[in-house]
């Protein structure tokens, strides 16, 4: 057998792939709902600030930590 035969990748397998790719495309979109008082950074992306009043703002938290942190704001439990 030749090298560059060695090296190609194995026949068949085009669907398989296509079909993983759509189950992983179909897997990692999400739509993620941002509650009022929170903002997304301007330069980081999937970082956000929680709005404190008087245009203030917090410093920068994980989506999660900032539904939190508004939560405590607010007076409820996160």
């Amino acid at each position: 057998m030749s090298s560059t035969a060695s090296r190609r990748a194995p026949q068949g397998g085009g669907a398989t792939t296509a079909a993983t790719a759509a189950t992983v495309s179909a897997a990692t979109t999400s739509v993620t709902s941002i509650p009022a008082g929170i903002v997304a950074d301007e330069r980081w992306p999937k970082m956000y600030r929680v709005k404190l009043g008087r245009g203030q703002l917090s410093d920068m938290l994980s989506l999660t930590r900032a539904r939190d942190a508004l939560a405590q704001l607010r007076g409820r439990r996160p």
